[in-house]
């Protein structure tokens, strides 16, 4: 009898136990996610009165949609940087002209840009209100980057630069060459500090998302722009 008293105190123990310790981790997750949630709300708030936004991250984080669905929740121009990069059949242009139709974006009252192009980032930060770096995992950014590749293939063209895209005879590029893979694969090593060490010089309010969720977290948490 002893010995049955004995076991039936030891499990209700370890079921207090189990007991108090789900209610700490639920009281720790819902913490975090009010924290989280007013986080967001503030930065919302905040940004419903920013005019000029710079979206950046590594190819394939997902910059030209999360850069759509940003612009059409605060109502904001949207310039996509490989829209005014690239010539027909992929032709880059000359460094002057180039510098120009950046000047053309920049000068605009308000705007939101996306597209890394690194040797310009400087110039176009100077300009910024606000910036979102895209901050994913490369094996998604790789994924993503596979994906519209066999999209604009087989699918749709619509995510082409816009010169390529006029022209219905434009090369596939169906193939992702090493260097673009290489670029997607080292791009947190050879650019993330790099990237960081010009967004603290020119002290510029910085949103770093780091997940799907992130995004998604904060697109819901936008307050709309009248």
């Amino acid at each position: 009898m002893n010995r049955s008293n004995s076991c039936y105190q030891c499990r209700t123990h370890f079921n207090n136990k189990a007991q108090h310790e789900g209610r700490v981790r639920a009281i720790v997750k819902m913490r975090s996610t009010l924290i989280a949630g007013i986080a967001a709300v503030h930065l919302a708030l905040s940004i419903e009165h920013v005019m000029k936004i710079l979206i950046i991250g590594s190819p394939g984080a997902g910059k030209t949609e999360f850069s759509k669905r940003l612009a059409q929740n605060i109502n904001v121009p949207l310039f996509h940087l490989d829209d005014y990069y690239w010539q027909e059949n992929w032709q880059r242009p000359s460094a002057e002209k180039w510098h120009a139709q950046l000047q053309q974006l920049l000068n605009h009252p308000a705007w939101i840009i996306d597209g890394n192009y690194y040797d310009s980032l400087q110039i176009r930060l100077t300009k910024a209100d606000y910036v979102i770096y895209l901050d994913y995992s490369v094996l998604l950014c790789l994924f993503r980057a596979f994906k519209r590749t066999i999209i604009r293939r087989f699918v749709r063209q619509t995510s082409l630069p816009l010169a390529v895209r006029k022209n219905k005879n434009y090369p596939s590029r169906f193939a992702i060459n090493w260097k673009f893979i290489k670029l997607i694969l080292f791009f947190k090593l050879n650019y993330r500090k790099k990237i960081f060490t010009l967004l603290n010089q020119c002290k510029v309010n910085v949103k770093v998302l780091t997940s799907s969720k992130d995004m998604q977290f904060f697109i819901d948490n936008l307050c709309i722009k009248k």
